[in-house]
């Protein structure tokens, strides 16, 4: 952290001060590319209440003038939740105190039945002292998650416990809101690993001079864009999709359907990319295996050209052979198809006409008896 002596010392300290501002105004200009993913139009200021874990009434609108990391999870989850927020708080504590007193961090229960006020006192606070958790009725929580597009479903456990053993599929990005209140990106749960970049991001934001809170979002000589390393569709598949997969797309038997030859995968590109926008769940064959679950929607965790380029790597790996995917095609269907309240089921994915795309007519057969 850091921290900020005689006369004839003034001038000293008033020049380095000096300094100080100048570096810090310097955090805002054009040449910083910013590490979270950028909403093409940011979201007019939202609000919405919720029980804080004090039990107490928690309005969103009473943290106008502050950032807001958004994440939306449960406190039993068994890895991604504690991750996500094990490493916000790395980010937090780099910050300095001053501009800690500026961001909040606010983690929101998707399981209100068992994330009681006090549940989430023991729980939240464990991370960082600072942070704030929420429940509420699941009316109230439903509200909320409606505002960032986030999806979640209950996920039963039979057989692994007593009867309230059960999860949550859930998005699991993390909302970046800005001091207007306005929803204006978004970090993956894999960027998180990077505590140094969120950081100064944070401290790029807080640096921009009241009335330009949202001058990072301009396109000036494209730069100034919210912008991520660029990663290769192989790059991205061992981000988001391997662990449930398997870095040889055959994924897990009864559990995770394989990605090599399936007839999802290698078929119309409109379905698989709408599959991947929205989600899917229910039950599904493949390979004479059972798959019962729910895939969640992407459509907040990758913008259209990693989208198109991790659909992309996996209709031509490990023996694949279906046309490319591009990055228009996705932000086509990305409009076309507006967000939804819960998963597409895939009677509703067999129900969308087949792309019949010219570029895309020697597409193979899609290779019949592999669902995905």
């Amino acid at each position: 952290m850091r921290l900020r002596r005689a006369p004839a010392l003034i001038a000293v300290a008033l020049a380095a001060a000096s300094i100080g501002l100048l570096v810090r105004h310097s955090w805002s200009d054009d040449n910083y590319q910013y590490f979270a993913h950028k909403l093409p139009d940011p979201k007019p200021p939202s609000d919405f209440t919720l029980t804080n874990q004090d039990g107490k009434p928690f309005a969103f609108s009473s943290l106008r003038g502050k950032l807001v990391l958004v994440t939306f999870g449960f406190t039993h989850c068994p890895n991604i939740c504690p991750t996500t927020l094990a490493n916000l708080a790395t980010a937090y504590e780099l910050l300095s105190p001053t501009d800690q007193a500026q961001v909040q961090v606010l983690f929101v229960t998707v399981d209100p039945d068992r994330d009681t006020a006090k549940v989430l006192k023991d729980y939240v606070p464990f991370f960082d002292k600072h942070f704030v958790g929420l429940t509420g009725k699941p009316d109230e929580i439903a509200a909320a998650a409606g505002v960032y597009n986030v999806e979640y479903e209950k996920s039963p456990e039979p057989g692994q416990g007593p009867t309230n053993s059960y999860a949550f599929n859930h998005s699991t990005s993390v909302f970046l809101v800005g001091r207007s209140g306005k929803w204006v990106g978004y970090y993956t749960d894999r960027q998180l690993d990077n505590s140094q970049r969120l950081a100064e991001d944070l401290r790029h934001l807080i640096a921009l001079p009241p009335g330009e809170d949202f001058a990072w979002q301009s396109d000036k000589k494209d730069s100034g864009v919210i912008k991520t390393p660029l990663l290769s569709g192989s790059q991205l598949y061992q981000q988001q999709c391997a662990s449930c997969h398997l870095e040889n797309g055959r994924g897990i038997p009864g559990k995770y359907p394989p990605l090599v030859g399936s007839a999802w995968v290698t078929g119309a590109p409109n379905r698989l990319a709408v599959l991947v926008l929205d989600g899917v769940k229910g039950e599904r064959g493949a390979d004479g295996a059972r798959y019962a679950g729910v895939m969640p929607a992407w459509r907040t965790v990758l913008p259209p050209a990693d989208a198109a380029s991790l659909l992309t790597y996996i209709r031509q790996a490990w023996g694949n052979t279906a046309p490319a995917i591009s990055a228009a095609d996705i932000r086509k269907l990305f409009y076309q198809y507006p967000a939804r309240p819960d998963f597409r089921t895939w009677k509703e994915l067999e129900a969308l006409a087949p792309d019949t795309n010219a570029n895309l007519s020697s597409s193979p057969e899609p290779v019949h008896g592999n669902g995905h």
